[in-house]
This record gives C-alpha cells, structure tokens and sequence, in this order.
C-alpha cells in the first residue's frame, strides 16, 4: 500500500505520483460514500456538495454517476426552459495542449466535467445528459435529512375583500416540488366582484427557486359544512380555485357570496411539481 510521508518539516517536496496518488485517493473514499449514501446510478445521479439552483442559477458542485465523481461548473441559463427542454446536467470532455519533445503540441484529455444548461428532450442522450429533476442529495437512502427546506411563512394582507392569513410553503429538494398549507379569511366578502371571470386575486409572491417552470392549479376548501350560494343566487359554494404562475405568483379564486354572508374562510394543502 503507497504511503505519503507528511513528517518533513520544510517543503514538501511531492512528486507527480503523490499528487495523483491523493487526489486518486480522495475520489476513491468520495465514491465509497457516495455508494453508502445511496444510489448514483445513471437515472438518479447523486449531488455531493454545491449544484444549488435559484431560478435558472446553478452553483459550482461535484456530483457522482454510476460511482464516478465530476465537477459541475454551474453558471447561468439566463431563462426558463421552453415547453419541451428541460434543465439538464451534460458530461462534457475537456483537453488540454501538452508539447512533445519534439515540439508538436498534442490534445490530450484530462477530464470530464458536468456543464448546466438547457436542452430539448428529445436530444437528451441518457448516457451523459442528466435532467437536474433526477438528481438526488447525497444521503438520501440514509432518511429525510437535508431533503426538506425548512417552513417558510408568508403573510397574506389584500385590500380586496380585506383577506387576510397566511401560506406555508415547504421545497422537497429532491422530488423539486413545492408544498403549500393556506389558511385565509376573507373578511369582506360582499366587496369582492361578482363576476366569475374576474375573481382571481393576487396573495403573494414566491421566492426564486420556489417557483414552478409551468402554472399550476390546485384547491381550497370553504371551512364549513354546508355550501353556500353565489352572488346569483344559485351556485352552491365549497371548493375555490388556486394557482401558482411561472413568476410566483399565488393568485385564488375568491367568488361574492350570497348578500346575506359577509365573510367566510378557505383553507387547503397541495403539493405542485416545480419542474
């Protein structure tokens, strides 16, 4: 077994073989963990450390493939993927020029590395293009731990109907989808328009890398056991409409009660895909 003497005092004089042996070394135990820490195949490629994405920003960060470890450089897609492509992770071969003694310079390969970028899916070679939804955290067969954000709350004020509350929201990193608990009360509700086609308000905005690439559409629920009739006077009332833009956006579809209900409460849990 090769072993390094660290015993010298003054320079360490390392020769080319040392540095390979160690750096040898560092991706042998980095690969031995990723093995224990679950999976690194080729359909779920394991994040060690970095590849944080915000929007379409992705930190640098090393991943593991099929036990192999490589370096993602990240960057900046500057945009959204469009219908069809998608956020994905490329092996990418890398060379450098190394002079002969001859003088010709040769390309020789050093590396390979990952490049983030988007792509259309029907171009996407499984064999070294990984979409970055696939991608889980080192350690997920070990439990939930690093998996979950942690509990953001954002309150909720709008003037119309004068509805007030709040929304919970929950990012699971590694299935890329967003949680929502929304508990509002709409303490107003003669106030708000009648017409069904105009009734989407604004609640609140989500931060970058909480947001969906596509709308979403999910539901809220009227607090109480019986229905109650719409403005018109003969739409019964339990279930609203909600829905989360590309930008964020939560907006929910509050509906004018009945003249004789001047408020009433939505609550409701959904869990929408960020993809």
């Amino acid at each position: 077994m090769k072993r390094i003497n660290f015993s010298n005092t003054g320079r360490l004089g390392f020769t080319q073989g040392d540095l390979d042996f160690m750096q040898q070394a560092y991706g042998d135990i980095a690969t031995a963990f990723t093995k224990m820490g679950g999976g690194g195949s080729y359909f779920n490629p394991i994040i060690i450390s970095g590849m944080e994405q915000s929007g379409t920003y992705m930190s640098p960060g090393w991943f593991a493939v099929a036990g192999v470890l490589y370096y993602c450089a990240g960057g900046d897609t500057g945009m959204y993927p469009a219908l069809g492509n998608s956020f994905v992770v490329s092996l990418s071969p890398t060379s450098v020029q190394r002079p002969y003694r001859n003088g010709n310079l040769l390309d020789v390969r050093t590396t390979t590395v990952g490049t983030f970028h988007i792509m259309a899916n029907a171009d996407i070679d499984p064999d070294i293009d990984f979409l970055v939804s696939t991608f889980v955290l080192y350690g997920a067969a070990m439990g939930e731990r690093h998996r979950l954000i942690t509990d953001e709350i954002t309150l909720v004020s709008v003037s119309v109907g004068d509805v007030e509350g709040s929304i919970v929201y929950t990012k699971d990193v590694l299935a890329n989808t967003l949680s929502l608990r929304v508990a509002l009360n709409v303490n107003d509700a003669q106030a708000l328009d009648p017409a069904l086609t105009a009734s989407f308000y604004d609640m609140t905005t989500l931060p970058a890398g909480c947001r969906p690439t596509w709308p979403q559409i999910f539901s809220v629920h009227r607090n109480s056991a019986g229905m109650m009739r719409d403005f018109d006077g003969y739409g019964l009332l339990k279930q609203f409409t909600a829905k989360v833009d590309s930008y964020g956006v939560i907006a929910i579809e509050f509906i004018k009660p009945a003249s004789g209900i001047a408020a009433y409460s939505v609550y409701g849990t959904a869990v929408i895909s960020l993809d």
